[in-house]
C-alpha cells in the first residue's frame, strides 16, 4: 500500500531559500576577507619589525634586505585575495611598510565593471640602535640610584 502525502512548494520557501542561501553566500565571502585581512596584517607587521631591526644598514642595503627577505611574502595563503606589491619608505629613522588587497565581490562580472573590496595594511617601525636603548637604561638606572641616595 502506498501512502500519500500532500507536498507542495509554498510561496514562502520559495521567498525564503534566496534570501538565506545570499546571506550564507555573503557570510562565507566576509569570512574569507577577514581571514586574508588578517594574514595581511600580520605579515605587514612582521615584514616591518624584520625591517625595523636593520639598524646598521644604510638606506640602500635595507632596501635590497627588504626586496630579498622582508618584502617576499607566501602568496598562497591567501585564500582569496588578489594582492598588490607591497610599498615600503625609509623616512630618517622611520620604516613605513604599506600593502594593499582586494577581494572580488560575489557575482561582479555580470555588471559591465569588476567591484573588489579592498583593504589596506600599513605600519611603522623605528629604527633605534641598542647603544640607544643601553644609554637610556644606564640613564633611568641613575637617576633610580640618585633618588635612593637622597632618601
Amino acid at each position: 500500500m502506498k501512502k500519500e502525502s500532500d507536498a507542495y512548494f509554498t510561496v514562502e520557501a520559495a521567498i525564503l531559500y534566496p534570501i538565506i542561501l545570499s546571506v550564507i553566500l555573503l557570510m562565507t565571502y566576509l569570512l574569507l576577507f577577514q581571514y586574508d585581512r588578517c594574514l595581511l596584517e600580520q605579515d605587514i607587521g612582521k615584514a616591518t619589525v624584520l625591517s625595523g631591526s636593520k639598524w646598521t644598514l644604510t638606506k640602500e642595503q635595507l632596501n635590497d634586505y627588504m626586496q630579498k627577505k622582508a618584502l617576499h611574502f607566501d602568496e598562497e595563503k591567501y585564500i582569496a585575495w588578489e594582492n598588490e606589491d607591497p610599498l615600503w619608505n625609509l623616512e630618517k629613522n622611520d620604516v613605513i611598510l604599506e600593502k594593499t588587497g582586494r577581494l572580488r565581490y560575489p557575482f561582479a562580472g555580470m555588471g559591465t565593471q569588476e567591484k573588489y573590496w579592498s583593504a589596506k595594511a600599513s605600519f611603522q617601525a623605528d629604527r633605534i640602535s641598542p647603544v640607544f636603548w643601553l644609554r637610556r637604561s644606564r640613564n633611568v638606572q641613575n637617576k633610580r640610584d640618585n633618588t635612593e641616595e637622597n632618601n
